[in-house]
Parts: C-alpha cells; structure tokens; sequence
C-alpha cells in the first residue's frame, strides 16, 4: 500500500485491528477440550480479556457450538453479516481505517495492544508517547487544515517520525 507522498506502509492496518467480518450462518466454536487439547495460541486468555469472563468460559470449558447472533451479543464478533458479503464488508472497513492518517491509526493499534492488562494510569503511561508523536507530524497537520479547507486530506506518514517516535518498527521499505 502506498501513501500520496510514494512511501509504502506496512500490513494493512484492518489486518491488524480487529476480527473480520463474519457470515451470519457460520458457527462459531472452540471445540478442543471436547477433544481432550488445550486451545493453545492465547486463545484462553484472549477470549477472557474480549468478552466476559462467565461467557468466555462457557464457551472454552464446553466446546458447544455458537451461531453468530449469540456470538454477536458480547462483542465476541464486531460484524455479522449476511451469507457472502464479509468480504465485501471487510474491504470497506479496511478502506476506512486505510482513509485515516496512518501514523494515528498504527498508535492505536499499538496502545490497544500493549495496555490491554494495565491498570488505567499505567495505560495512560503508555499512550504519552505516541500523543507526542502524533501530534509532532505533519499528518497531525494535514487532517485538521484539510478538514477546515473542506478538501481531501494527504497524509505522507512520515517514516522518521514513526520509527524514531514509536520505538521499533520494521526497516524502511
């Protein structure tokens, strides 16, 4: 993916945001303790930390199938939509999150991330670089002119800014 200015970005930053959309006749389910496996990869503590906790051990401790409308109530999925268009569901919200300004939306992505076990004031520890940083670039320019001149906003993603600001991050490329 590329930027106005011709820098290349990283992963799309949907990819790294949030589940994809989800077809509404899909079952959703965590099955291995029927199978006498351990769901293995976080799944146990990432699905603690998503949706309640009395819902998220329903789910792991009895491996029963779930339909999308059950799943939805929680929050366990962000979209149900019908049979055949999560695809086109997901491009659009990945369009949206590609439409904002990249530097902003990597910090998020990062700040969701890392506070996602910290107290409060340790998660607004956190966030304190990444406010320095964003409001620093020139993207944190552009949106609020482009939106006052009532014209498209241009964000460049400044790769300095990004990698000397947020810490590590690939080799530009």
């Amino acid at each position: 993916m590329r930027t106005r200015a011709g820098r290349t970005t990283r992963r799309p930053a949907a990819r790294q945001c949030a589940p994809p959309p989800t077809g509404s006749n899909r079952p959703l389910t965590n099955s291995r303790v029927r199978w006498a496996l351990y769901p293995a990869g976080g799944g146990v503590d990432r699905l603690s930390r998503q949706i309640p906790y009395t819902v998220a051990a329903d789910i792991m401790l009895t491996g029963r199938h779930i339909d999308m409308a059950e799943a939805e109530q929680p929050g366990l999925v962000g979209h149900v939509v019908p049979d055949g268009k999560a695809l086109e569901t997901a491009q659009g919200i990945a369009a949206s999150i590609a439409a904002n300004g990249p530097l902003a939306v990597e910090a998020v992505v990062r700040t969701l991330r890392n506070t996602a076990a910290m107290s409060e004031l340790q998660a607004f520890a956190v966030e304190q670089p990444h406010i320095a940083a964003i409001f620093g670039s020139d993207d944190a320019k552009e949106g609020p002119r482009a939106f006052a001149e009532k014209r498209h906003r241009y964000f460049t993603a400044d790769e300095q800014v990004s990698s000397d600001r947020f810490g590590s991050r690939h080799a530009p490329g």
